[in-house]
């Protein structure tokens, strides 16, 4: 059956091979990323919900600093905030910053480990957050009293388009 198929489609000028195990596969992202700026360019806009440090396992960020892509950062915490704006002040003239998050309401308590978290590389702590204390408890084996606590500003999505007046938009990452 393979060989008919592999004839068939040879016949329709269609190359059949197969990949070499020395290559890697590509991140569904990636491919996407890639295949957008194919079509419309390197220098892309993007909002990333989420942004952390802008270095902790961020997608975009080699797309930023390399390709010129224009957008707005979210990041609720206020002392990981403060790191992000540092990790792209090399690029900051086309970045928007906000630290806030995204809700239909005005302010969102989300819930951190500690500081110092036992066992734990501080970077990685700083990527566990959530508005549901029971959440980040489970997740580092922790009681819900000995988390942190922040009230933060927030907004919706659509308040954020609005305010930065976003029309277009290339890549939503959340």
């Amino acid at each position: 059956m393979k060989n008919v198929l592999q004839a068939g489609l040879r016949r329709r000028g269609i190359d059949v091979r197969k990949v070499p195990a020395q290559f890697a596969p590509i991140p569904v992202f990636r491919l996407a990323v890639e295949a957008l700026m194919a079509r419309q360019g390197d220098a892309l806009s993007f909002v990333q919900v989420g942004a952390n440090d802008g270095m902790f396992g961020d997608p975009l960020r080699g797309y930023v600093l390399s390709r010129g892509w224009r957008g707005v950062l979210v990041e609720p915490q206020p002392r990981v905030f403060e790191k992000l704006k540092a990790n792209y002040a090399a690029c900051s003239n086309r970045l928007i910053f906000e630290n806030l998050a995204i809700s239909d309401q005005a302010t969102l308590t989300l819930y951190l480990p500690p500081l110092e978290l036992d066992g734990c590389d501080k970077v990685y702590a700083e990527s566990i957050v959530s508005s549901d204390a029971r959440v980040i408890s489970r997740q580092i084996g922790m009681g819900e009293r000995r988390l942190q606590k922040v009230v933060v500003p927030a907004m919706t999505l659509d308040q954020l388009f609005a305010k930065h007046r976003i029309n277009d938009l290339d890549v939503l990452q959340i």
